[in-house]
């Protein structure tokens, strides 16, 4: 059973067009062995670390929360929230009563 990182994955992979092998070489995972590697992600057989997660992101254009979230409608939530201006995420996390956070 897929895990819901390889479900993330597959999903966005898709979305891209991309190959298991294209997305596994562009994350940086060896030529000969990218397309194996994604197969065992995809279907749960293993899970990618976490910066291999952050590097597949960067490759796909999408947040790295988005896979890690377990709920279809939070990871649809997590791709909106990341187009959204920053003005827009502030109004958002202040009108659901989020404390805000001081750097």
């Amino acid at each position: 059973m897929a895990s819901v990182i390889g479900k993330r994955i597959k999903e966005a992979r898709l979305r891209m067009k991309l190959s298991q092998g294209e997305l596994g070489t562009q994350a940086g995972i060896s030529a000969d062995g990218a397309s194996q590697r994604l197969s065992q992600y995809e279907l749960g057989v293993h899970d990618p670390s976490f910066e291999l997660v952050e590097k597949l992101a960067q490759v796909l254009g999408l947040p790295t929360p988005y896979f890690y979230a377990k709920e279809d409608q939070l990871a649809d939530w997590i791709l909106a929230f990341a187009k959204t201006s920053a003005s827009k995420r502030r109004v958002i996390v202040e009108e659901a009563g989020v404390p805000s956070r001081k750097s």
